[in-house]
């Protein structure tokens, strides 16, 4: 069930604001794809594994670590509400949240 939903997050992703290509690891116990960046050198990574998701943003030409992991029950989880959520943080890493956006956030 996590490989699926997963994968359903990764391209909720690319559809949403990323645009780059996508790679599936699978291993033992579970999956990890990996979304590279066409723009950017970000790279954004969903890894489905024992009932959980887990959403690491990369930013590969400053560091070797995730600047934000996000966690989800695979179970009780909303694809499209993690797929905003991380668009919204790598969208903030990079920049690109203009400070009127930032205002009505807040």
């Amino acid at each position: 069930m996590h490989v699926d939903i997963a994968g359903n997050v990764i391209n909720s992703i690319a559809m949403e604001c990323i645009d780059g290509s996508i790679e599936r690891h699978r291993f033992s116990s579970g999956v990890r794809y990996i979304l590279r960046s066409y723009n950017d050198g970000s790279e954004v990574h969903v890894i489905g594994k024992n009932n959980m998701i887990f959403i690491e943003i990369w930013d590969v030409n400053k560091y070797a670590f995730p600047l934000v992991v996000l966690r989800y029950k695979a179970s009780s989880m909303d694809v499209l509400s993690a797929a905003y959520t991380a668009c919204y943080a790598h969208e903030l890493l990079q920049g690109k949240i203009s400070e009127e956006r930032m205002e009505a956030l807040i």
